[in-house]
């Protein structure tokens, strides 16, 4: 399942197997709004910050956004060949990243639906979570046990390896960086991984 609060708290996105994406009120708990587009598992779902728009994306690679309080789609967004796994806005909600099981990463342009940049080898084996810090900066992490910083303009700036000695997994299993975040001033970027362990490295 996923799901994200709307940022005024007045809204909850739900999305999962039923290919359907369900907008309720957490006042109330009213059903307001169905968004029925996607035709697979419904993988991600993001609010921009102004709460305007709604991103949601799927198990084959379909992205679309829709109108958050009138829940009429908006765009469809299509470039990712395999599942989409995270979804980011930048804090201006002008741009939203994108990342997928193909290992690409893409910032997209919301008013035109078009990429602003595309990494498509941006982690071998699928990319696995990204998200904005505060100046436009954008953290990853994926199947190649690295976590990574890129900058604003879509350069990569650091790589941040997961080693297997850092901590214990089970027996043939690899140690995978899961989730990013990066510190409200943006010094720090962190990962969970594969065997519950929090990883924090500073990014200048």
């Amino acid at each position: 399942m996923a799901a994200d609060l709307s940022p005024d708290e007045s809204q909850i996105a739900i999305g999962g197997s039923s290919r359907i994406v369900k907008i309720f009120s957490t006042e109330t708990g009213k059903l307001l709004h169905t968004l029925t587009k996607h035709t697979d598992w419904v993988t991600a779902v993001a609010f921009s910050p102004d709460g305007k728009l709604l991103a949601t994306g799927d198990r084959i690679g379909n992205i679309h956004l829709w109108d958050a309080k009138s829940g009429g789609v908006v765009l469809p967004l299509s470039e990712h060949k395999k599942s989409v796994r995270a979804l980011s806005w930048r804090s201006d909600s002008s741009v939203v990243a994108s990342c997928g099981d193909d290992g690409t990463i893409v910032w997209w342009d919301v008013k035109d639906g078009w990429p602003v940049m595309n990494k498509p080898n941006a982690h071998g084996g699928g990319v696995l979570d990204v998200v904005f810090g505060p100046s436009g900066e954008l953290a990853s992490c994926g199947r190649d046990g690295q976590a990574k910083l890129w900058a604003a303009d879509g350069n990569e700036l650091k790589s941040f390896p997961i080693a297997d000695g850092q901590a214990k997994a089970a027996p043939g299993v690899k140690l995978l960086p899961t989730r990013v975040a990066l510190s409200a001033d943006g010094s720090f970027l962190l990962a969970g991984d594969s065997a519950g362990q929090l990883h924090a490295w500073p990014t200048k």
